[in-house]
């Protein structure tokens, strides 16, 4: 091969790695599935702490029903 066809090979083959590890540095889709898990938990945490309260509240009902 001559020179300049084997520079151009380094080149293509450098370029063609390049664009092949591309979509690995999209980091903005790390933060966004980081943020949809953050939301899905904040969204949660009502219903979690009503649930909560209202086990403790029922519980000495519940003890009661349960020894009848």
């Amino acid at each position: 091969m001559k020179k300049s066809t084997l520079r151009r090979v380094k080149i293509a083959r450098t370029v063609a790695l390049f664009v092949a590890a591309a979509p690995l540095f999209q980091l903005s889709q790390c933060t966004t599935f980081s943020s949809m898990v953050g939301q899905t938990v904040i969204n949660g945490l009502p219903s979690l702490f009503f649930s909560t309260f209202q086990s403790l509240l029922l519980a000495p009902i519940q003890a009661i029903l349960a020894s009848i």
